[in-house]
């Protein structure tokens, strides 16, 4: 079967023109550029020259110093990458502005309602 990668989530059948998923899986983008310092860009090169498609899998390479073997890596970026991952298990995570106005909303009323 003649495939062709149309992008890090399809692969097309040029025969048949079905699209499929890759057969070891999609790439989990929101999740790798969920890390400070990592955009879409990023995650290509670290795919394409790597393999890398979860964040598992990108922890593996910069601590094993196979991320600084990717184009426009090198031993200080991999190692903010490695702090970025430090810095995810610190914090629980990023939230949505818009997930967290409502919350803080809610709490700022009661507080607004007490006298000075």
């Amino acid at each position: 079967m003649s495939s062709v990668l149309v992008d890090s989530n399809v692969l097309l059948d040029v025969a048949t023109s079905t699209p499929t998923a890759p057969p070891d899986g999609p790439v989990n983008v929101l999740a790798l550029t969920s890390l400070e310092g990592v955009g879409p860009k990023t995650v290509r090169a670290l795919h394409g020259q790597l393999g890398v498609r979860t964040l598992e899998g990108l922890r593996r390479a910069g601590q094993e110093g196979r991320a600084r073997g990717v184009t426009r890596f090198g031993a200080k970026r991999e190692a903010r990458l490695l702090a970025a991952f430090k810095a995810g298990e610190e914090t629980a995570g990023r939230r949505l502005l818009g997930e967290l106005l409502p919350v803080a909303a809610r709490l700022v009323s009661p507080l607004r309602a007490v006298p000075r």
